[in-house]
């Protein structure tokens, strides 16, 4: 890479991962922490607004920022990368003339949309789990309980970490649910027992397909909360089969390539369920720069990777080689712990972000993985005092190196005691 491109992310934290492979980028932020000294250690310019927002179209949009990006292009046509596609984003990209390292809303839409994927997923005969698409308004529970059986899954189209899926057991919640969401469509299925699963992966300027080993999704239930919402993932251990992370693979190339005839490039990532009796079963689709983008990053260079999945996304639309990549055999865990879904929360007190023993002793600063000297240190990155947190957002990130997952129901005692721990020590109110 040699032309310098801009990262808008709220979150500089983001940036750690690219970091450790390329220092040709900008990073515009919200937030002056640790991590935008250290990037500056590594040469990499930062532009911090010292705004709240934790939205990058608004971001963008500032006068301030735009100014910034104009003078330090010099002329030439800025190349930004974004975490979440938006149309905001799109309209601003147009008007000022800026080149997006990104695919549209549009194209993310169609492909993340749960009710049009799903559609798209039987038109294509993928395996999914048994269901229909309809107006909530529109089906009574008694015909969704005989089609389907309890509990019911009911998917609004957009969400984020399970924040709009709901597992439905009896006819006062389904009740609840419609009486609020009367007129929108939603994704109807059948639950199926398994584990959750979900990988990285993306598509080259030409058209190849590639494809992370799995990761096993860390769920609410495993830390006290909704079994819908996502509390993060584990990469390595042996609770995913070779033959089902074959089967794996095969289904994100044949989806990838369903993608790409539509235009789409680069980065996305699949949720799959691995049921009780042996199917892999294709869930969702998150057609963007998925939340472990990062970690995953940093767990490919921590490898040995030459060449990582992220560089292959910004080549795909920057015409930059990024040369050829291998799939890594990796092992770490990421943790999110979540503010739960009752309204936008400010930060009231909270701990330094940085490198912890297992003892839940602060030893010293960090960034990520890359500062974890062995295997019983954890990065956990806190809040500061005043953040904003909308509902459902992200809290506390808990890295490790290690596996967390002791089987598919429980955690180590460990992290179950970093975990609580970390959530004790922050007030949000």
């Amino acid at each position: 890479m040699s032309k310098p491109f801009f990262f808008i992310s709220s979150d500089p934290f983001r940036a750690v991962g690219l970091a450790l492979f390329t220092s040709d980028f900008v990073l515009i932020c919200e937030k002056h922490s640790y991590v935008v000294d250290w990037l500056s250690r590594r040469g990499i310019k930062a532009l911090v607004l010292k705004s709240n927002y934790n939205n990058s179209g608004k971001i963008l949009a500032e006068a301030k920022v735009g100014k910034f990006i104009s003078d330090y292009s010099g002329g030439i046509t800025p190349e930004i990368l974004v975490f979440k596609p938006s149309a905001k984003i799109d309209l601003l990209a147009r008007n000022k003339g800026y080149k997006l390292l990104a695919n549209s809303a549009v194209l993310n839409k169609k492909f993340e949309d749960k009710t049009s994927f799903y559609k798209l997923c039987l038109d294509n005969n993928l395996e999914v789990p048994k269901g229909f698409v309809a107006r909530f308004g529109e089906v009574d529970f008694e015909r969704a309980k005989s089609k389907l059986g309890l509990p019911l899954v009911i998917q609004f189209g957009r969400g984020w970490a399970g924040g709009t899926t709901f597992f439905i057991a009896n006819a006062k919640d389904y009740l609840s649910l419609q009486k609020k969401f009367h007129k929108t469509k939603v994704k109807f299925s059948q639950k199926v027992e398994g584990i959750t699963v979900l990988n990285n992966a993306c598509i080259t300027s030409d058209d190849q397909v590639l494809v992370s080993q799995p990761a096993i999704q860390l769920s609410g239930a495993l830390f006290g909360q909704s079994e819908a919402v996502t509390f993060g993932r584990q990469w390595g251990g042996n609770l995913i089969p070779d033959e089902q992370e074959a089967r794996i693979a095969t289904i994100t190339k044949k989806v990838g390539h369903i993608m790409a005839q539509s235009g789409y490039k680069g980065w996305f990532g699949l949720d799959f369920i691995l049921s009780t009796d042996g199917e892999v079963v294709l869930s969702e689709n998150n057609a963007r720069l998925t939340a472990s983008f990062s970690f995953y990053t940093q767990l490919e260079v921590l490898n040995g990777s030459d060449v990582t999945l992220l560089a292959s996304h910004i080549a795909a639309f920057a015409q930059r080689i990024a040369g050829s990549w291998h799939v890594p055999k990796v092992v770490g865990s990421q943790i999110s712990l979540r503010t739960g879904s009752r309204g936008e929360k400010v930060v009231k007190k909270s701990l330094q972000a940085g490198i912890y023993g297992r003892d839940l002793k602060y030893r010293r600063d960090g960034v990520g993985l890359v500062d974890l000297t062995d295997q019983s240190e954890v990065f956990i990155n806190f809040p500061d005092y005043g953040t904003l947190l909308p509902q459902n957002s992200q809290l506390v990130t808990i890295e490790t190196r290690n596996q967390v997952l002791k089987n598919e129901h429980n955690v180590y005692p460990w992290l179950a005691k970093v975990a609580k721990y970390t959530e004790s020590n922050i007030l949000y109110e």
